[in-house]
This record gives structure tokens, sequence and C-alpha cells, in this order.
């Protein structure tokens, strides 16, 4: 389920005085039963009240309103997130923005001869790309919470629920150009097993603390992940 799989229910109404609490959403479901033969969203495409739902929640997530504006404490929650959770938070900002800033640069130089001033316009572009087992919309906020929304466009947020992360990462391949590169990131078998099947290079990471540097077992500590290991699995 994406974005995109909920636009095409969707029939433009405007919403400016829509009334969201007096309606009734009779079909809202989480898509369950067999994943479509075609390109077509068949079951998963929600009916129009829940579309007009899913366009405003991206509306609010892209407007960077998704969490600040229900929860005024969002700052003193995240920052009890991030203590909780090791500086997690911290290291996949940092990561993120890296891979946005070098990357390029890194892949620049492995495909064509020496960067001269101004070539950066000219460089390959980076996209992250979030598949969640979890739904959607959860995943959304989730990662305005986490503060992690600006470096995942709305439409790049996939949710793996119902037809499992495989399926994801081959309409992400459909996707994107024949000339791009990918390289899948995560914890789980499921992921590992996705990236495996697609020939795709798969970075295995422990999000849980780690005392004792890399885990043989749990993968690489994502709050030690460089962006040079990222570029090594990619092959530069």
């Amino acid at each position: 389920m994406s974005l995109e799989n909920a636009a095409a229910a969707d029939d433009g109404r405007d919403l400016a005085s829509y009334d969201f609490d007096g309606d009734v959403v009779g079909r809202i479901q989480s898509c369950e039963g067999p994943a479509p033969a075609s390109d077509d969203p068949g079951p998963c495409s929600p009916p129009p009240e829940a579309a007009y739902r899913y366009r405003e929640a991206h509306l609010r997530y892209s407007l960077g309103l998704l969490a600040d504006a229900a929860l005024p404490s969002s700052d003193r929650l995240w920052h009890a997130t991030d203590t909780l959770a090791a500086g997690w938070l911290t290291a996949a900002q940092g990561l993120l923005a890296a891979c946005l800033a070098r990357l390029p640069v890194l892949l620049g130089a492995a495909l064509g001869p020496p960067l001269h001033a101004g070539a950066r316009d000219h460089l390959p572009q980076v996209r992250h790309v979030a598949v969640t087992s979890s739904d959607l919309l959860p995943s959304l906020a989730k990662l305005a919470l986490f503060r992690l929304d600006r470096f995942f466009a709305g439409r790049d947020v996939l949710s793996s629920r119902v037809h499992g992360k495989l399926e994801c990462f081959a309409r992400l391949r459909d996707r994107f150009p024949g000339s791009a590169a990918f390289v899948a990131i995560g914890d789980g078998r499921e992921e590992e097993a996705a990236a495996a099947a697609l020939g795709w290079p798969f970075i295995k990471v422990s999000l849980g603390r780690c005392t004792l540097g890399r885990a043989e077992k749990g993968g690489v500590p994502l709050t030690s992940l460089t962006v040079m290991e990222i570029a090594g699995a990619l092959g530069i």
C-alpha cells in the first residue's frame, strides 16, 4: 500500500470544508486478501472517503505538520525517545543526511571523469525509500515523530503489510530507471530475502544497543553505520 494506491481512488474533491468526523467510511480496511495480478491497485484501492484521509495526511506530512500540530510536546518526546534508543534517532538523521550529501559525489567520481567546479548539478541523485511492515498512516506518523520525514517523501513510503517486501521492492525496481542502483538496509529476514531475490546488496543492521562494536549475528549497529560502508555495498 502506498499513497499512489490511495490517490487512484481519490476523486479530487475539495476538502477545505469536508466533515471527516461526519462521513461514513464503511469500507476502511487493511486491504486483506490476495495481491492483484496487475498494476491495478485492486482490493487495496480504498473508497474515496478513505482516500481523502490519505490525501490530508500526505499534505500534513509534506508540510511537516503531522507530528507537531497534534503533539505540542513532540520536542520533549523526541529527545526522550532518542535517549532511550541510545542515540538511534540522531544517528539515523546523520546517516541519511550524509548519504544525500556524499553518495552523489562518490557515485559521480566512480562513474565518470574527475569532478570540476559546477559539476554537482549533474551528479547522480540519491533517494531514500522506506518499506515498512506497519500500516501506511501510522508509518508516516512515526517518521514525522522521529523527525525523519524530511528524508522520505510521502510517496516513497510503502507498507508491505499485505503484499510483502518482495512485491514492494519489485515495484520500486520498476518505478526507477534501469540505470538505478539499489542497496537495501534492514534488520529483518524478509527484506534480506527480498533483496537477494532481486540481486540487490543488503546491509544487515542491528537496532538495539551495542557496546561491543560490530555484532556477529546482529549485523552492523545502525548507530555506527557509515556512508563508506553503504558505498562499498554499491561497489564504489
